[in-house]
């Protein structure tokens, strides 16, 4: 039987620290926010931890990554601004990808709605990594999850080569994603959306979307000025040429009747009668323009 990459990384483990026993089959981990619940032979978020006979095996004896990078991409930005930090790490992630938005997608900013590419090509200066570049935009800030408008301190762009998911919401922009990201959506309306894998989504599914922030306000639009100077011309349909209508009067002026008109054109009397009423008083016209309606009050 073949031997797992998941078997090699077991095996390059010790008993970890940052753990507490909750009961005999269960421990809590607190190596991370997460406090993963690890019931007997199951493994943590990070998939790197796991409870094996009621303590913590945690990774030990290898190193999966070591770079020097700007301390503004670390978890711990706000210690020393401006200096390089090294981190080393091993396989596994508590993370959930962090770049996992295409650059097309629209966020809300103080200065309206703008993409990521925007907002990345606002920043100044660009810092280029092995991995990606990092750009610093000025006095840019986005709505976040709390509905509130906070600080863009940096954004970044990777590179990415993979499955991607397209979310097509009714009556909303699509949202492009990886598969792994997560949205908060529920099939049952009478139950509350909870985080859930794009690529788990399905038609059954409603999307959590905001209707309103706390620091909205009512937007008044005011339709009379914004539309009141616009106006539309169009071609106005007859059914009979505007040749034809010059004949018409010329007949009529020759002293021929509606009824002796009607038999060449195809038309009838009345028709005759009323179209040579609209051209005496000027009401035929090729193109007809149009205005808005605007009611009092």
């Amino acid at each position: 039987m073949a031997t797992t990459i998941g078997d090699l990384l077991d095996k390059l483990t010790v008993r970890g620290e940052l753990y507490r026993k909750l009961s005999e089959d269960t421990i809590e981990c607190y190596a991370c926010g997460h406090r993963c619940k690890i019931r007997e032979g199951k493994r943590g978020i990070c998939q790197v931890r796991f409870n094996q006979g009621g303590e913590l095996r945690v990774p030990w004896g290898y190193v999966a990554a070591l770079q020097s990078d700007p301390i503004e991409k670390k978890p711990f930005f706000h210690v020393m601004p401006g200096s390089n930090a090294l981190t080393f790490g091993m396989l596994g992630c508590d993370f959930h990808c962090g770049y996992c938005f295409t650059g097309d997608t629209m966020v809300v900013t103080n200065r309206g709605p703008l993409s990521l590419q925007n907002a990345f090509e606002l920043g100044v200066p660009l810092q280029k990594q092995p991995d990606g570049e990092i750009s610093i935009p000025f006095d840019l800030q986005a709505v976040t999850s709390s509905g509130n408008l906070r600080k863009v301190k940096a954004v970044f762009r990777h590179f990415y080569e993979g499955e991607v998911v397209k979310l097509k919401p009714y009556y909303l922009p699509s949202i492009t994603c990886t598969p792994d990201h997560r949205v908060y959506a529920t099939d049952d309306v009478t139950v509350s959306p909870v985080p859930v894998y794009a690529k788990d989504l399905t038609k059954n599914h409603y999307l959590a979307t905001p209707r309103s922030y706390r620091f909205s306000s009512a937007q008044l639009i005011d339709a009379a000025s914004l539309l009141g100077s616009y106006s539309v011309t169009f071609q106005t349909p007859w059914k009979l040429s505007g040749a034809d209508m010059k004949k018409i009067m010329d007949l009529s002026a020759a002293g021929k009747s509606s009824n002796e008109i009607c038999g060449i054109f195809g038309k009838s009397g009345s028709y005759i009668r009323h179209l040579r009423r609209k051209i005496k008083n000027g009401w035929v016209h090729e193109t007809k323009t149009s205005y808005p309606y605007i009611e009092d009050g």
